[in-house]
């Protein structure tokens, strides 16, 4: 049998249909300054035009490489069997729209090395954001049920900012089958494969180094499912662009970043027979995130008139003192920011009336 060396790191690449992303991708991991990984291109193109495989077989003479075919998968799934295919001890999963900064991998195997976290995670930028530098100015040991606490609250800055979302971290392999073992499901799970991975790491209560490095970039024009579906007019229009579950446990049922995010955390939360947690997500919290959600979309081109009507008529299903108090955080909120000057007095105020408008409606609908 031959003797495989085991690679200190695995850098894995879920991709769809994106071989012109995909080959600045690889590029970007193959001039990484650490030499001790592996990379595994895992290929899910729907058309079988070779173009992702052309990519492997260009830089095919780097013995790093490995690549393996699926196709027909879902994005969760095609996660999975990433996150499977990885023989490193520690697995970064770089999604296909990300560029790795230079000295990343290297930053990663002496923060690793000493074997005292299960994850260590870092800010994703944009292409503005590349250097040649690694400096940090904050590094914090955060535990998992932190991280599943600011989840639970529907503030999120410790979810978004802490949690090992895969693509913003490298995680300790033997984990992956750790989450089978005890949770009894996959570590990349719908909707959003990246997020039911944090989540399922903080329901181990993993210990996380936390750090400020802008580690990877997106790529200029980069976009991916969570814009389609934010900007969508229904569900019914994002059918066979990707895989998701009806959202019977959300008072909204359309498909955007926030309703997917809440859907994995309380899948999460029913996995681990967390029952009395489910008492305590934040609901109104869960509303404001959606709010300034549709707000940005407007901003963006527009949230369609069928999603404005079916928040509007969800907000409109719960007390008229939720709804106050909805309407009262949201300008207190504002407020604050008002006050804090980040933008200017006229556009913070433009954004306070548009967001209140939501839960006014709200208020006003029968």
């Amino acid at each position: 049998m031959q003797n495989i060396t085991r690679p200190f790191l695995s850098v894995v690449v879920p991709t769809r249909d994106r071989g012109e992303w995909l080959d600045q991708c690889i590029d970007a991991i193959l001039r990484q300054s650490f030499t001790d990984f592996e990379v595994v291109i895992v290929d899910n193109d729907s058309n079988d035009d070779g173009k992702t495989k052309k990519v492997f077989e260009d830089k095919s003479k780097d013995s790093r490489l490995r690549y393996k075919r699926t196709g027909g998968l879902g994005m969760a799934a095609n996660w999975q069997v990433a996150v499977e295919e990885a023989r490193g001890e520690y697995i970064v999963v770089c999604s296909d729209k990300l560029l790795l900064q230079n000295w990343l991998l290297e930053s990663l195997g002496k923060l690793l090395a000493a074997g005292e976290f299960d994850a260590v995670v870092w800010q994703i930028g944009d292409y503005a954001k590349k250097s040649e530098k690694n400096i940090w100015s904050k590094q914090s040991i955060v535990y998992g049920e932190q991280i599943m606490s600011s989840a639970m609250s529907c503030s999120w800055r410790l979810l978004w900012n802490a949690g090992p979302r895969g693509m913003n971290s490298a995680i300790r392999n033997s984990l992956v089958s750790v989450v089978k073992e005890k949770l009894g499901v996959p570590i990349c799970r719908m909707i959003c494969p990246d997020f039911s991975m944090a989540l399922s790491l903080s329901a181990l209560n993993c210990k996380i180094l936390e750090t400020d490095i802008v580690g990877s970039v997106f790529l200029p024009n980069a976009h991916g499912n969570g814009m389609q579906a934010l900007l969508a007019k229904n569900n019914e229009s994002l059918k066979g662009k990707f895989e998701f579950p009806e959202l019977d446990c959300l008072p909204v049922k359309y498909l955007t970043a926030v309703t997917g995010i809440a859907y994995d955390i309380l899948s999460t939360i029913k996995i681990t027979s967390r029952s009395e947690s489910l008492k305590s997500f934040n609901w109104e919290g869960f509303y404001i995130n959606l709010i300034h959600e549709a707000v940005n979309a407007n901003q963006l081109g527009g949230f369609s008139e069928e999603r404005t009507k079916e928040l509007i008529q969800a907000i409109a299903s719960n007390s008229m003192r939720f709804r106050l108090s909805l309407f009262k955080t949201i300008i207190e909120q504002e407020t604050t920011n008002l006050l804090r000057g980040r933008k200017s007095r006229k556009s913070q105020l433009v954004r306070m009336l548009n967001l209140l408008k939501f839960p006014f409606m709200g208020m006003m609908a029968k």
